[in-house]
């Protein structure tokens, strides 16, 4: 086996990271919440599905299904579907496990 070129592969980090950054919209980075958030911060079903690292439209599919366990939301002007900060982090801390069965 070849040994890895350490150079080689940070070369190539630092030409693929933009990349793969620039596909996020730009008020949330592609790991995590916005900078500065507060509880009323408010995220698009886009912007939590980069948090979550899952697609927007299985975040859709199974809020209007009924499917699944996600956050609360709220509707924006009757249609636009909306995620305050306070209620993400909220569903995530009630939703971490030690492993398969057990809640932490």
């Amino acid at each position: 086996m070849e040994e890895m070129n350490v150079h080689a592969v940070a070369a190539t980090v630092e030409v693929v990271a933009p990349e793969i950054q620039s596909k996020a919209p730009a008020s949330v980075p592609a790991s995590g919440p916005k900078a500065g958030a507060v509880d009323d911060t408010l995220y698009t079903t886009e912007e939590l599905a980069i948090w979550l690292r899952i697609s927007p439209s299985t975040i859709e599919k199974d809020r209007s299904l009924g499917r699944g366990s996600y956050p609360v939301f709220v509707k924006v002007g009757g249609r636009r579907v909306m995620y305050r900060h306070a209620d993400v982090i909220a569903w995530l801390r009630r939703n971490r496990y030690n492993h398969d069965s057990l809640a932490a």
